[in-house]
Formats: structure tokens, sequence, C-alpha cells
């Protein structure tokens, strides 16, 4: 699925840019758009040694199906089958892959402190930076994480300020993993 921060898997930027670019307005009936069809043959994103893990990081992902609904007033829900997502370990070549089965995102429109606030349910990676917060505790930034349950995170679309406010269910710790 697509969501909108490259630094997110590539999720957590396109949301916000379409939110960003919407204007407040009352709720309305909403557009019915696929999602931007994967390229297999490119990585989704490439994270530098030391901003998630202690290497760089790959993502790619292949296959994803979603539908993305997007309201007038910058609000979006997205559905559908995930990807086929791999981790790499660009300095060992080790990967992991996972079968994310999809879920669904729902993004709010921006409220007066222009922050949108973004839910995941199902299979999502969360990648933190250094310059990421986390209210969760354990969770701390940087990090590469495999969340499969619930997870709740806030953008200031002014600052691009991330902030995880909430994670429930599996997590598996990838840089641990791929270390």
């Amino acid at each position: 699925m697509i969501r909108a921060t490259v630094r997110r898997c590539a999720p957590a930027l396109l949301a916000a840019a379409i939110i960003a670019a919407a204007s407040p307005a009352a709720a309305a009936p909403p557009r019915d758009t696929p999602a931007p069809p994967t390229r297999p043959d490119l990585p989704l994103t490439s994270v530098a040694a030391g901003e998630a893990c202690d290497f760089k990081l790959e993502v790619s992902g292949t296959g994803a199906k979603a539908r993305v609904k997007t309201f007038r007033n910058g609000s979006q829900i997205i559905s559908g089958k995930g990807f086929l997502a791999t981790y790499t370990n660009v300095d060992t070549g080790e990967s992991l892959t996972f079968e994310t089965k999809g879920g669904a995102e729902r993004t709010s429109a921006p409220d007066a402190d222009n922050v949108v606030t973004v839910t995941a349910t199902g299979s999502n990676g969360l990648i933190l930076f250094s310059t990421d917060m986390s209210e969760v505790p354990g969770v701390d930034a940087p990090s590469a994480i495999q969340y499969t349950g619930r997870i709740v995170y806030t953008i200031d679309l002014d600052t691009g300020l991330f902030t995880l406010v909430s994670a429930s269910g599996r997590q598996r710790d990838l840089c641990a993993e791929l270390s």
C-alpha cells in the first residue's frame, strides 16, 4: 500500500503531499482511485547506514493492490492487498521478506496546527529516523520495525516532525534480525 513518507517505507509522503495540497472543507463524497502501480525492479527506498539501522537498509515491495479514497477535506483511506515487502542489509546481502496481506490506513484531515493523524492496521513496516519521536515505551528512534497489528502516528506538515503515538500487536526488530 502507498502511504506518505519515504523514510517510512514510502507510505507517509504521498499521503502528506495529498493532504497538504487539499484545502480544509467539510467531508464530501470520496474519489475512488487505484494506488500507483509498484515497480518490482526498483527499491521503494534506500536508507543510509545510521538512519534506521547501523547498516544501509533497502526496502522493496511488489504486488500491492490498494484502493485510495481521498475526501475533499484532505482525509484519506487506503485499503487492500499489501506488498510482498523485502528488507535487505546492503552490506551483507541478508534479507527478510514479509507477505503483508494488506490492511487499512486512515489519515485525518490536517488539524488546526496542520498535523495529520494516521492509523494503520494490518502489516506495516515503520522506519524511524533520529529526528523522529516515539511515545511508545521500548521503541526508540532510529529503528526499523515490522508491525502486525495497529500503529498510530502523527505528521506535522509544517515541520515534518513524525511521532509514533501508539503501537499494538506483534513487532519484529528488523535491524536486529538483519545484523
